[in-house]
């Protein structure tokens, strides 16, 4: 579906690489679309590869931090090289509603349903999972799900992934 979604971003007119950059950050970061789209140059630390998340741009009105992975790296660095020095949002080329619109055509094109920006975030923290030797407790705080139990139902990870990282073949 990821490769759908983001081939369906270049039947678009304008911003196609925009739309792709706000794609490909909700797979790696598990923020949702307000966050993205509240999110500020000043809140980013490339030294420290993380992005923190203000309470007041927060669901949960919490405070957390998110890390930069490599792709997300390359999603902000492509970001950068479009910054517009009078508007310190990241994402600046798109608003919500803008970015809502555009977003069932893409759907649309990708031939994706029962799908919604929100199932990114999904992705997104079974991505931590199995791309990370990261466990629940260090995996929570950067989704923001303190009840591990609300985190297990974010989480889908695939069986080939708990091959991959537990078994050896002989």
């Amino acid at each position: 579906e990821e490769a759908r979604l983001l081939a369906a971003c270049d039947k678009l007119y304008s911003e196609k690489e925009v739309f792709k950059n706000v794609i490909r950050f909700a797979l790696e970061t598990a923020m949702r679309r307000g966050e993205i789209f509240k999110l500020k140059w000043a809140d980013i630390n490339f030294q420290s590869r993380t992005i923190r998340i203000k309470a007041e741009n927060s669901k949960t009105d919490t405070e957390r931090v998110v890390p930069i992975t490599s792709t997300c790296l390359e999603v902000l660095n492509d970001q950068l090289t479009t910054k517009n020095e009078k508007n310190p949002l990241v994402f600046w080329q798109l608003n919500p509603n803008t970015f809502n619109h555009r977003f069932k055509g893409i759907m649309r094109n990708a031939k994706v349903e029962g799908f919604s920006f929100h199932c990114f975030r999904h992705e997104a923290t079974s991505r931590f999972f199995e791309k990370s030797q990261l466990r629940d407790v260090k995996i929570a705080p950067i989704i923001r799900h303190g009840n591990l139990h609300r985190l297990n139902r974010y989480t889908h990870t695939r069986p080939i992934s708990l091959i991959d990282s537990n078994w050896e073949d002989s």
